[in-house]
């Protein structure tokens, strides 16, 4: 989570701003990690089935966080949430 930012080339968050005329704007990513050459073809590219098994539990953690954002604050919930999940189970 971030509570602001620019868009980091992502043109579709670059038109928000642009419509809204401010980058802040709080925002939840799903990374994808920091380990890949050309991370475009990795994102546009299917699901591995390792992948596939892990995605329940990120979207369940990413549904926590936007409701303890929602709840308690984007500080709470960037304080618990802002690490690789994957890692800590």
């Amino acid at each position: 989570m971030r509570p602001r930012g620019s868009d980091g080339g992502h043109k579709g968050l670059r038109s928000i701003f642009h419509s809204l005329k401010t980058e802040e704007i709080p925002r939840l990513r799903i990374g994808i990690g920091d380990h890949y050459t050309d991370a475009s073809d990795y994102v546009l590219s299917p699901f591995t089935r390792e992948e596939q098994l892990h995605l329940p539990f990120i979207l369940d953690q990413a549904v926590e966080a936007v409701r303890l954002f929602i709840t308690d604050g984007i500080e709470q919930a960037m304080s618990r949430f802002n690490r690789n999940v994957l890692m800590d189970n």
